[in-house]
């Protein structure tokens, strides 16, 4: 019991440590010192256009979008059910709710336009691409790394690159992404604090599909 609340806080420091450095990002962002970076950035990745980097890149974005994240929900809620894992389908679901009711609202309140691009005309900090690509397969790598190290690497490339997929493609700026991955840290340490501190919440069965 002991070890257990030592790691729910130690987790909570890693959530604040990558809510502080998002934090940094997003002032520096805000007074300007990131334009040349993330203009360098988007200027050298125009060339990968028509290249096999480039479609790999919209393969990558896809399996982050919304019907690709639903998909990866529904399996995992089904696996996990069957497995009677209830705790770890309530964490899911904090996570994957968490995101997408912080992303959303920082996207309106800082409401910065992407680079310029003929298909998407949402706004662009963070990238929720690279935010939900760290929750949501960051939490299938705290699932399987001790008994499935090929999903583990396979989780662990997801989310590296599907935030750079979305800087290939043009669709973000670099600092988007690289806030992106901060805030997902922040979001999934935040869960797994929780997960690890007696919960009441996390511990109901509320959301099992398949009951042994």
């Amino acid at each position: 019991m002991k070890k257990a609340i030592n790691k729910s806080k130690k987790y909570l420091f890693i959530s604040l440590f990558f809510l502080s450095l998002f934090s940094i990002v997003l002032v520096l962002f805000k007074i300007n010192l990131t334009n040349s970076l993330d203009n360098f950035v988007s200027s050298s990745t125009v060339d990968l256009t028509n290249t096999f980097t480039y479609s790999f890149a919209k393969i990558i974005s896809a399996i982050g979008s919304v019907y690709g994240v639903l998909i990866i929900v529904i399996l995992l809620t089904i696996y996990l059910s069957l497995l009677n894992k209830h705790k770890e389908i309530n964490l899911l679901y904090v996570l994957v709710f968490l995101d997408l009711l912080i992303v959303y609202s920082l996207k309106h309140i800082i409401g910065r336009i992407r680079p310029d691009n003929l298909f998407l005309t949402t706004l662009s900090f963070p990238s929720g691409h690279a935010t939900m690509g760290v929750v949501l397969f960051g939490f299938i790598f705290f699932l399987f790394y001790k008994n499935n190290k090929f999903i583990s690497i396979i989780s662990l490339l997801l989310f590296i690159f599907m935030g750079f997929s979305r800087i290939i493609i043009n669709i973000h700026w670099f600092t988007d992404v690289l806030a992106g991955y901060f805030l997902g840290f922040s979001i999934l340490f935040f869960g797994l604090y929780l997960y690890f501190k007696k919960n009441i919440f996390l511990e109901k069965r509320r959301f099992l599909i398949f009951k042994n």
